[in-house]
């Protein structure tokens, strides 16, 4: 009921803030594969959470504006992405909750009105791994602009992987001291393989 509610909230707010002349992304879905033991079809890692949005185009033929992108929002409004594809895959990074879809205009310029919302449970982390992040230690996080990163673990660590908040890999390294002072964004996952499995964790850069 709450989730509801929250959703009529949010419905009303948008035809305040979003033109309805413009046409609405329809039918999104969301699909969810764990990579346990490399089932989940692509390149990707083993433990990765591979998270898949697709919907349906709006249909702009009656309209003059042209559709130039997509953007992926939470429940709350936070911006996830901005993609121009009907589907969009994003790794390890969508904390469990409800998501929806607009549709970005230009000429004349306006953002649809929200799509229906879609359910996340979260990534998928097993016993085991609760005990494996017990025992890898990143910090500072959060991280000064001025800092490094120190990664330590118990285990043995074979690679350090470094993520934006869409999945996008942007180092590898084994160096467990990582300046992050070329790094621009605001939001990080770390990727650390070790000899006992993978622990991914959130960093923040003030």
């Amino acid at each position: 009921m709450k989730n509801i509610i929250t959703f009529i909230a949010l419905m009303v707010i948008s035809t305040i803030c979003y033109s309805q002349e413009f046409p609405v992304p329809q039918n999104l879905t969301l699909d969810h594969c764990y990579n346990n033991e490399g089932e989940c079809v692509g390149d990707y890692e083993i433990y990765d959470n591979i998270f898949t949005f697709s919907f349906d185009a709006p249909d702009t033929s009656s309209i003059e504006s042209k559709l130039i992108s997509y953007n992926l929002y939470e429940e709350n409004g936070d911006l996830i992405a901005n993609f121009i594809d009907t589907s969009i895959i994003i790794l390890n990074t969508i904390d469990k909750g409800f998501y929806y879809v607009t549709a970005v205009y230009d000429n004349p310029q306006g953002e649809s009105l929200p799509s229906n919302l879609v359910q996340s449970f979260g990534s998928v982390i097993s016993v085991n791994d609760f005990d494996l992040s017990a025992n890898v230690l990143i910090y500072p996080n959060p991280m000064d602009i001025n800092y490094s990163l120190n990664i330590k673990s118990s285990f043995e660590i074979k690679r350090i992987i470094v993520l934006t908040f869409l999945g996008k890999e942007i180092l590898q390294t084994t160096n467990t001291n990582i300046d992050f002072s070329k790094f621009n964004e605001k939001l990080y996952f770390i990727k650390v393989i070790t000899n006992k499995g993978i622990v991914i964790k959130k960093i923040i850069k003030t």
